[in-house]
């Protein structure tokens, strides 16, 4: 045999002893080592869902079946919990309409361009028009989705319109498929409006004059069906009529020689309770792309756009007549006004900025932006002025040109206003009220020949000055500044809305460069922080923080800005405190009256943007809706994270309390205050000067000069009660900012108010067992909806869940 054969059957046998001990390896392996897992899981189910209850009346009883079953061949323990929870939906702020349209499916309605008459969808006779009358240039028609019909009995149709060309008309209409049940016809020339509909089979048309309903920039309407028909425009009722059957069909809109911008269409049945089912609201979403597209293109052919050519450029300063000395005191702060020796213009702009930056100590770049003649002079009596900075350097130093008649120089923080005549030219130190790092806003009103400065929305000078549109002039000096574009609007009457007749703005934007965008309102944004309150421990629960031991537990505290769980403790300790001391603040709390289910929760404005911060002349506000509970609300002032004051309201007692911290004496002063539920109150906290004032519903109730409050942060808590906040704010009237807070919480929220407990077992079962269920509840109570739900949890922790919601019938 041939070695290489032999060398092949070797190879062979060596292979095939490899394999074979590779597979008596793996079923050792098999045998011994692997465990047979068997697949281990609980069900939980209704064996009849169709039979689960969804509407629901008070104090009847309601059968509910479930079915747990062990799915494993292993036995298990669960324990089984059954408990329906109850909850409000309050329509306080947001509106049940809109919360419960929220998550309904949208009705799609588009405006589209035609030529179709108003009346096109209108009754057969009299109203019939020839076809040549029906070509109308300017028509615009919606149209709507077959999601928005309906057939109700009764109903609420209401939206928001801006007519923009004053004229023409503007139709909505309620149709079955092109048949008109009934129209509502506005026009905005006479003004008048006409109503058109039949009754007892006879087409009946009514005119009303709009003198004491004016059409308004943003107009609102609604219209109530039941049987009888109800218009209202702006909140006044316009029609009251009984038409033939207008239940079946939906309603759309046309605008003849007019353009109309749709917003806030929403249509639902009349009781609450029903419009929680599917069937029973609509909420539009509304495409005016086209309207707004039009408006846009007819703007731009008469307003203005005018650039504005940027230019290095470095500023020397040569004084006849030694001007330059008395000048020169005038703007280091000698006196207010100065009277230059020659006709104020370019030569003078420039030595005053040269003098202030001269050259050798120039770091930043020094330009002007000019719109280089190419304006056009408008002649309007009455116009605004806006430009916004903001500067990045250390030296401010720029001065705006209008005309060469008009200068406002900008020092720092200094305001200068420069007047310029065949006469005489003046210069005026008027104010030093600029923000040092935020951006600041100039604005300019021209009105019957006189002028206001505005810096900042607060005024700060007036003369009487004619001052025109035209060209205008920036010129910067040794600065690091970045501007917004300089917007004009005319004042006209006309001009009050959308305007695409007349020139209503001119813009000059920048061509070049950086550019500021208008400045966003600032915002503090906190989250609601559930705390513990031991309300069984009243009396004293309201002022048990002002004695907060060193080595108490730190609260978390939802903060201001991006600061969100800004961790620190009260320190503060009044030593040697028993109950005895306590008793004099003590705050009336009926505990028959506390329900478990409504939690305390805190909002605790601290972020670097939310503080005040040496402020003297400020005011802290916002609007609270007491919605159900104790009707308890607290809100409190902190200085270096130690509670200086707190303001307490008691619905249930009806007073109000103050308690402050006097140097490590709590006093405290009581007032009189009947709130009601579900009703707007506002909470206004006013710092003038030395004093504070407290007022509830402009109602002054406290008044105080200490503690001193012009540092610190705000904080409000609610115990035990569903509070709605709304326009919480701190302004400083110094510097006229204001500072909106944001709480992160949905007023559309459900909002538990109680709880029954339906089943609580534990239960063994072997391999394959199941266990039936037979649950009962009873509603009690004032709720909206409930959710019943069923949970097993296995001896891991492990928990399956199943659950069903059920709404309140009255």
């Amino acid at each position: 045999m041939p070695d290489n054969d032999l060398s092949d059957i070797l190879n062979f046998r060596l292979l095939l002893t490899l394999a074979i001990i590779a597979i008596l390896v793996s079923l050792v392996f098999h045998f011994f080592f692997v465990k047979n897992i068997a697949v281990d899981f609980t069900e939980i189910y209704f064996p009849e869902p169709d039979s689960l209850p969804g509407d629901v009346y008070l104090g009847q009883d309601y059968n509910v079946t479930f079915v747990v079953r062990n799915a494993g061949q292993n036995p298990t323990t669960l324990d089984v919990d059954a408990k329906i929870e109850f909850y409000k939906l309050y329509d306080v702020t947001e509106g049940i309409y809109k919360c419960v349209a929220r998550q309904r499916q949208k009705a799609m309605l588009q405006w589209v361009q035609g030529n179709k008459s108003t009346f096109e969808y209108l009754f057969a006779g009299p109203y019939d028009i020839e076809p040549e009358q029906a070509q109308i240039p300017k028509a615009f028609i919606t149209e709507s989705s077959d999601y928005a019909d309906i057939d109700w009995p009764y109903y609420t149709i209401t939206y928001r319109f801006k007519e923009v060309l004053q004229s023409g008309n503007f139709s909505t209409y309620f149709h079955d498929n092109g048949t008109l049940k009934y129209a509502f016809v506005i026009y905005p020339g006479d003004p008048s409006i006409e109503a058109v509909y039949k009754s007892n089979g006879s087409i009946v048309s009514e005119w009303k004059s709009l003198n004491l309903t004016p059409l308004k920039a943003d107009n609102s309407v609604e219209i109530r069906y039941n049987e009888t028909m109800s218009y209202y425009l702006n909140g006044e009722i316009v029609f009251n009529f009984t038409p033939d059957n207008a239940t079946i069909g939906r309603p759309d809109f046309k605008a003849e020689d007019n353009i109309v911008v749709l917003g806030s269409l929403l249509m639902y049945k009349e009781t609450p309770v029903e419009i929680t089912e599917a069937g029973d609201i609509r909420e539009y979403s509304i495409n005016n792309k086209i309207i707004l597209g039009i408006i846009e293109n007819l703007s731009q052919e008469v307003n203005t756009d005018v650039p504005l050519f940027r230019q290095e450029q470095y500023y020397y300063f040569e004084c006849p007549n030694d001007e330059c000395d008395s000048l020169k005191a005038y703007l280091d702060g000698n006196y207010d006004v100065y009277k230059f020796n020659n006709h104020f213009g370019n030569a003078s702009e420039e030595n005053i900025l040269g003098m202030l930056t001269p050259l050798e100590e120039q770091v930043y770049q020094s330009y002007y932006l000019s719109s280089n003649g190419t304006a056009k002079e408008l002649d309007w009596e009455n116009f605004t002025l806006r430009l916004s900075w903001q500067t990045f350097s250390r030296q401010k130093t720029f001065l705006l040109s209008l005309k060469n008649n008009l200068s406002i120089l900008i020092r720092g923080t200094d305001i200068y206003v420069i007047t310029n005549n065949e006469t005489e030219s003046v210069a005026y130190k008027v104010s030093n009220e600029l923000e040092e790092s935020a951006p600041n806003e100039l604005m300019i009103e021209s009105w019957g020949g006189k002028l206001v400065f505005y810096m900042n929305k607060r005024p700060f000078h007036r003369i009487n000055w004619k001052l025109s549109v035209g060209d205008f002039e920036m010129k910067v000096s040794n600065s690091f500044v970045i501007f917004s574009d300089i917007v004009v609007f005319n004042d006209q009457p006309g001009c009050k809305r959308i305007s695409i007749d007349q020139a209503c703005r001119i813009v000059y934007r920048q061509s070049t460069g950086r550019q500021l965008v208008q400045a966003r309102p600032i915002r503090a944004v906190t989250t609601p922080v559930e705390i513990s309150a031991e309300l069984t421990m009243a009396p004293f629960l309201a002022v048990g923080e002002f004695f907060q031991d060193e080595a108490a537990t730190s609260r978390e505290y939802a903060g201001g800005g991006n600061e969100t769980g800004i961790v620190g403790t009260l320190p503060y300790q009044q030593p040697g405190l028993t109950i005895a001391d306590l008793l004099d603040y003590e705050i009336d709390i009926d505990a028959s009256l506390i329900n478990e289910n409504i939690p305390s929760e805190k909002f605790v404005f601290a972020g670097p943007t939310a503080q005040v911060s040496n402020f003297e002349n400020y005011s802290f506000s916002y609007s609270f809706y007491l919605l159900e509970g104790l009707g308890l609300l607290d809100t409190s002032f902190f200085q270096d994270d130690r509670l200086l004051l707190s303001v307490i309201i008691s619905k249930q007692a009806k007073e109000a309390y103050l308690f402050r911290n006097l140097y490590g004496t709590l006093t405290k002063d009581t007032a009189s205050l009947n709130l009601t539920w579900n009703d707007r109150n506002n909470f206004d906290f006013v710092k003038e000067m030395n004093e504070t004032t407290i007022y509830i519903n402009r109602i002054p109730l406290f008044a105080f000069s200490e503690p001193n409050v012009s540092k610190g942060y705000f904080g409000i808590s609610s115990y035990n009660t569903y509070v709605e906040l709304t326009g919480i704010n701190l302004f400083n009237k110094e510097r006229q900012r204001r500072i909106q807070f944001n709480i992160d919480k949905d007023p559309c929220s459900l909002k538990k108010v109680g709880e029954v407990q339906m089943t609580k077992d534990s239960l063994y079962l072997g391999g394959g067992e199941a266990q039936s269920y037979h649950s009962t509840f009873r509603p009690e109570g004032d709720f909206d909806y409930g959710k019943a739900t069923f949970t097993t949890t296995n001896e891991q922790g492990n928990q399956t869940e199943i659950h069903f919601w059920v709404i309140r019938h009255d």
